[in-house]
């Protein structure tokens, strides 16, 4: 039987009211049948479902397959080829993927003409096709430096312009172009100009040459050419006679004065001079044998000057008694057990005196002398240098002290008193111990006490530092000095006048016999450490 008429058109429902409506099963089952293909069709060909603008059920007699109806917009689109995966041909549309599994028609095919070729349409808009700019990044990117950018970017120009004027800009096969060399491109004009340059330079070079080479030539003929003029022969051969004879002359001379030189730096001076006492004058030429002193005069000199120093202490006088035997010493080289015993008796005057510089000019030579063989008080003067490193805080010259103090080869008594005394104060001077550093400088053997007084003043202010920080409100002047090792108050109180401290008590310390002189050291603390973190004053003690 034929279908009933179909019902007047009504407002077509949205995609999203079709798969909500559940009054019909068949309809239903056909909208969940164009949902499953169009997300399909979606993923597969890349459309949106947007395209699916209505959908539109048709209701049928009892017995007959349900069916939907969609009305879709036409666009024109360019030809398609076959789908392998749906099993259909194109129809032109957008929206032809879910027609496919229903019954409903496909609309008639387009009717218009279809679209130009993309190689056209770019050539028609005027733009480059995608090929050639791959072709322009593959260039750039294989370029390493500014000057291969620069002929890149000419080759490119020149190659565009050429293809565009043959008319193959958009027909040609850019994924095979080959890149441009980096080299520069070979220009024969430039190469020829070059070419002209370098030889016209040659050229000139050339003639500079030749004419400088025929001068010579003749100035070389003009000189040993014949002169027939007797008077001109004869005032040669005499100017080239008295030439001669000088030339003899002078080299006699010069070799005179050679062996003088050889004779003098061959052999060292001995002197003759008889006198015990004699000032020390530095030497600016040769030394004369008559002003230097033999070795059996030094020995009684250093003894008298020894007896002098005793009986005056005059310490000007006597160092400079010894240093003109150390002198005479040494324009005779000799370096023996004595010249050990003199460099060792003005180092211990020097220390008794203050004199650090002499002192270590002294203790340098020391040093020499012991490692060439010679005799002395080697252990003594290995722990003063130990003290003398701490005072100029030399860590390197303090490890190489060390180090030779454990070579077996060393000729140093490790377990000498004096060393063993001045291990101590290094290491209670590194770790800030200052209660038994004072101890060690109460005891100091030998002379290492005056070398600990260069620099118990650095530490006696450190450690004031540290009681002022730990004590509150005061501490009293006596214990102060007790701790500090001073050997009476007056001189406590000068240091620590030195140091600006705030006393309790009394104005200033003008009396330093009170009994009740104390420091306030809630006020001097921040003085003390002022001064430590400033460039005056105390800041020396405190790096």
């Amino acid at each position: 039987p034929p279908p009933p008429p179909r019902p007047p058109p009504q407002t077509a429902p949205s995609y999203a009211a079709v798969a909500g409506n559940s009054d019909t099963a068949a309809v239903g089952g056909a909208h969940s049948t164009l949902n499953t293909t169009s997300n399909a069709w979606a993923w597969s060909t890349g459309k949106s479902k947007s395209a699916i603008e209505t959908a539109v059920p048709t209701p049928t007699p009892t017995g007959q397959r349900a069916s939907v109806k969609f009305s879709m917009k036409h666009k024109p689109t360019s030809a398609r080829t076959r789908n392998s995966a749906f099993g259909m041909a194109d129809d032109g549309n957008d929206d032809d993927g879910p027609s496919a599994f229903l019954t409903a028609p496909p609309p008639p095919p387009p009717t218009h003409p279809p679209p130009p070729k993309a190689s056209e349409a770019t050539a028609a808009s005027g733009q480059w096709p995608a090929s050639l700019k791959h072709y322009v990044n593959r260039v750039f990117t294989a370029c390493k430096s500014d000057s291969e950018r620069n002929h890149a970017e000419q080759h490119l120009k020149d190659l565009i312009m050429r293809r565009t004027q043959a008319g193959t800009l958009h027909t040609a096969d850019w994924s095979r172009e080959p890149l441009p060399s980096s080299n520069p491109i070979y220009d024969p004009t430039e190469e020829m100009a070059k070419r002209a340059r370098l030889t016209a330079k040659q050229s000139k070079l050339a003639e500079r040459l030749s004419s400088a080479e025929e001068n010579k030539n003749k100035k070389r003929k003009d000189r040993f050419a014949v002169d027939s003029n007797e008077a001109t022969l004869a005032q040669r051969a005499d100017r080239f006679k008295q030439r001669k004879a000088g030339g003899k002359n002078k080299r006699r001379q010069s070799q005179a004065q050679a062996n003088t030189q050889v004779q003098y730096t061959l052999g060292p001076v001995r002197g003759t001079c008889q006198e015990v006492f004699k000032s020390f004058f530095r030497l600016t030429t040769k030394a004369d044998p008559t002003t230097v002193r033999p070795p059996r005069v030094l020995v009684e000199s250093l003894r008298a000057v020894q007896e002098k120093w005793v009986e005056k202490e005059d310490y000007k006088w006597t160092c400079d008694q010894l240093k003109s035997i150390r002198q005479d010493l040494t324009v005779q080289c000799i370096r023996d057990d004595f010249t050990v015993k003199v460099y060792e008796t003005h180092a211990r005057i020097a220390l008794e005196r203050g004199d650090i510089m002499e002192f270590n000019q002294c203790q340098v030579q020391l040093r020499s002398l012991y490692d060439d063989g010679c005799n002395g008080c080697i252990t003594e003067f290995a722990g003063y240098r130990l003290l003398y490193n701490i005072y100029t805080r030399n860590a390197d010259e303090q490890m190489a002290a060390l180090t030779e103090l454990n070579d077996p080869a060393s000729r140093i008594n490790a377990r000498a008193a004096n060393i063993q005394h001045a291990l101590d104060v290094r290491s209670c001077q590194a770790a800030g111990n200052y209660v038994r550093f004072f101890n060690l400088f109460r005891d100091a053997p030998l002379m290492g006490g005056y070398l600990i007084d260069f620099f118990v003043k650095r530490e006696r202010s450190k450690a004031l530092l540290q009681i002022t920080h730990a004590f509150r409100p005061s501490m009293d002047v006596k214990t102060i000095q007790k701790w500090l090792a001073f050997e009476n108050s007056e001189a406590c109180i000068e240091f620590l006048n030195d140091l600006d401290v705030v006393f309790v008590g009394i104005t200033g310390a003008a009396n330093p016999h009170e009994a009740d002189v104390a420091i306030d050291c809630k006020t001097t603390y921040p003085v003390l450490q002022a001064a430590a973190r400033s460039s005056r004053g105390v800041a020396s003690w405190a790096q």
